[in-house]
């Protein structure tokens, strides 16, 4: 069996590359949202439509970083890595609203109070636990 510091050390580099992926396919997808599918379909339809689709590219993504990495199929090791993912999702997410956009502390927080901002929030809870949820669809290799 594997040193626990190896689960860890490979839990935040599976993490770190599924973040990565997620964040440079969200930031695609929501240029698209925001020029195409918002001035056509209002906020909240757009992250409708976008959900599903960020959702199922992401879940492909998680199996690929897991692959690549060899993070053992163990709860602990999918919580730790779907963690440092969201961790590191929502961290991108507020400096880009704050220096890209230049939204404030206060008005990026309440976007979450919106119709929209939960949808999105329940997305990314969801994609977080994707390293959790695959368990049963891969072979366990602990």
């Amino acid at each position: 069996m594997a040193e626990p510091q190896s689960f860890l050390r490979a839990a935040l580099q599976a993490g770190l590359l599924y973040f990565t992926g997620v964040f440079a396919l969200g930031f695609a997808l929501g240029g698209i949202r925001l020029v195409l599918l918002v001035p056509v379909f209002g906020e909240f339809l757009a992250v409708l439509i976008e959900v599903p689709v960020i959702l199922s590219l992401s879940w492909l993504l998680c199996a690929r970083a897991i692959e690549k990495i060899g993070l053992v199929a163990l709860p602990g090791p999918r919580l730790l890595m779907g963690a440092v993912a969201f961790a590191f999702l929502m961290l991108a997410e507020f400096l880009l609203a704050r220096f890209m956009f230049g939204e404030s502390t206060a008005d990026y927080m309440a976007g979450f109070a919106t119709a929209a901002g939960l949808l999105g929030l329940a997305g990314q809870i969801v994609f977080a636990l994707f390293p959790l949820l695959q368990l049963p669809f891969q072979e366990n290799e602990s």
